[in-house]
């Protein structure tokens, strides 16, 4: 489904089950002074607009995107983020458009969903992070106990 379809659909379930879905979005989501708490300990970061896979879509669409979370961020008040976690970011939902993209809007982190550890060793290109999920460590669900083998403790 698109982002207008997912928005009908989920507003004739909350219809149908008569539910009212601004009583459930302000338990189930951040409003902008909790925003501004995260912002104060300078660990905010973006995620986008629209949250979709950004890779996939135009320079001038992914730009539009993001400067969106921007101007929403400036609008509450906010400084801008200087980090992104990329939508889904797996390799379908990341691209050089994008990586370009962020690094020209002034962003100086970037996390993707590709599996792995950046290694102070080889050669790290902030913009495209490497990261694990807690599925992934030790204990959990997903974990591989030969993906941490070969990895250097100090």
């Amino acid at each position: 489904l698109n982002i207008v379809e997912t928005d009908r659909l989920l507003k004739d379930l909350y219809k149908y089950f008569n539910l009212d879905y601004k009583k459930y979005a302000k338990h189930l989501y951040m409003d902008s002074n909790d925003i501004k708490k995260i912002a104060l300990s300078n660990q905010l970061g973006t995620h986008s607009h629209s949250h979709i896979p950004l890779g996939m879509y135009k320079r001038e669409d992914i730009l539009e995107d993001i400067n969106t979370s921007i101007k929403y961020f400036k609008h509450i008040g906010i400084q801008k983020p200087l980090a992104i976690s990329y939508p889904y970011g797996d390799q379908r939902a990341i691209s050089d458009d994008l990586f370009n993209v962020a690094e020209d809007l002034g962003m100086k982190l970037g996390l993707t969903m590709n599996r792995g550890i950046n290694l102070f060793d080889t050669q790290i290109q902030p913009l495209q992070l490497k990261r694990i999920t807690c599925n992934d460590a030790p204990g959990g669900k997903n974990a591989n106990p030969a993906f941490w083998q070969d990895i250097p403790l100090v």
